[in-house]
């Protein structure tokens, strides 16, 4: 166990304590809870409060410069055994969307994350990783083996988009034989544009996953990331109980892996599928809860501006009430004609926000999109470490994009 850092901003900044949502640190038996430590500019501009989860089995962050602008998300690797999929896009339209390659260094942050052969022990065993570059067909650029060998180099942007096909050769690699069990440990995470394909053939496909007891995840760079996606796909996305995120910044594909991680990249031990925290820059879909309302929670800066975005997609009328931590309403409001419901609000507070949307139509498939939008920036994670204390976690730097 890591000894307590000395923080370079006193006690103030670590006192306060927020959950950051309960059901994006959920890793089955073993609760972790993440440690979100907001740090201020050297300059003074920018001045954070440090949002602190105690769990006695929880290693503290790592020792944080005073002139840090960004804090850290620290993200336990699970149990090891796992078998995962970091899926591609490397089609032409790639140049325009994301010209810096920002998706293959979200892949490269999510092999990171994983157990490698060398950090494998008696009670922790070492996860597998492949790696599956598609554009108008797929390849299998890295088979599955050690995390810490795979090599994302040869990923470039040219050719069509066979979304299908990625998924499918995903699929295939992580179920070959002698590769070890599949159902419950495996699991599948796809960063595209989302520009082509069949919709019909990449459902059947993600159908074929669930059906293996794989969990895939999506993150769509789309133009608009708003707008509702394919309702079918998206249905048999949350249906494998992944993550779907859009996002219209290619910076926040870092985001979206460390939130997958975070949620759970597997349906083993490592999540239960519910995604109830809101990351700025990315949009989120959810099942209406047939009880409802769902919730969800944001952790708010004094003076942040927040504009909250809820899409129906087949959820029907939504009517949405954002509350502060007392419980106190700020705000409400119902879809339009488009199924959009917005809000727009100044955080009154550093504190936790709180938004329930309700749905007419509460059949089992009923889906919406959640964002949030930021005066802040986008919430990027752009680093993911291994702590050297313990080969059970990894510290994530979470970075705010300007």
């Amino acid at each position: 166990m890591a000894s307590e850092p000395s923080w370079p901003f006193g006690a103030a900044f670590s006192s306060v304590g927020l959950w950051l949502g309960h059901n994006i640190c959920a890793y089955g038996k073993t609760e972790i809870m993440l440690q979100l430590i907001h740090l201020a500019a050297a300059t003074g501009f920018l001045a954070s409060v440090g949002h602190t989860f105690a769990h006695p089995d929880l290693v503290l962050p790592r020792q944080s410069a005073p002139t840090a602008l960004c804090p850290d998300l620290q993200i336990p690797s699970g149990s090891g055994g796992r078998k995962i999929a970091v899926v591609i896009d490397s089609s032409s339209s790639n140049h325009g969307t994301d010209p810096d390659d920002l998706r293959v260094a979200a892949g490269r942050s999510l092999a990171d994350v994983l157990v490698s052969t060398a950090e494998a022990t008696a009670d922790l065993q070492a996860d597998q990783l492949a790696i599956v570059d598609f554009d108008s067909s797929a390849t299998v650029i890295y088979e599955l083996g050690d995390p810490a060998a795979a090599d994302f180099s040869s990923i470039d942007s040219f050719g069509g988009t066979s979304i299908v096909s990625g998924v499918e050769a995903a699929v295939d690699e992580l179920t070959k034989p002698e590769s070890g069990p599949t159902a419950d440990r495996a699991g599948i995470v796809v960063l595209t544009d989302g520009q082509g394909g069949s919709v019909a053939s990449l459902v059947e496909q993600i159908n074929r996953a669930i059906g293996l007891g794989i969990r895939v995840s999506f993150g769509f760079l789309a133009a608009d990331a708003e707008g509702a996606g394919d309702p079918d796909v998206l249905a048999a996305i949350l249906s494998s109980s992944g993550i779907y995120s859009a996002f219209d910044n290619a910076a926040a594909q870092q985001g979206f892996v460390n939130l997958v991680v975070s949620h759970g990249l597997t349906n083993g031990g490592a999540g239960d599928g519910d995604t109830s925290t809101l990351l700025a820059g990315l949009s989120i879909a959810a099942k209406v809860d047939p009880d409802g309302p769902n919730t969800f929670t944001y952790a708010a800066q004094d003076g942040e501006d927040l504009g909250f975005t809820v899409t129906s997609v087949t959820a029907g009328n939504l009517t949405c009430a954002l509350s502060d931590a007392s419980g106190a309403e700020l705000a409400t409001a119902s879809s339009d004609e488009s199924g959009l419901a917005t809000i727009n609000v100044t955080a009154p507070a550093t504190s936790e926000l709180q938004l329930s949307v309700s749905a007419s139509n509460t059949s089992e498939d009923a889906t919406f999109l959640v964002m949030v939008n930021s005066s802040l920036g986008i919430a990027s994670h752009s680093e993911v470490k291994l702590t050297s204390e313990t080969s059970k976690k990894h510290n994530v730097q979470m970075d705010r994009m300007w």
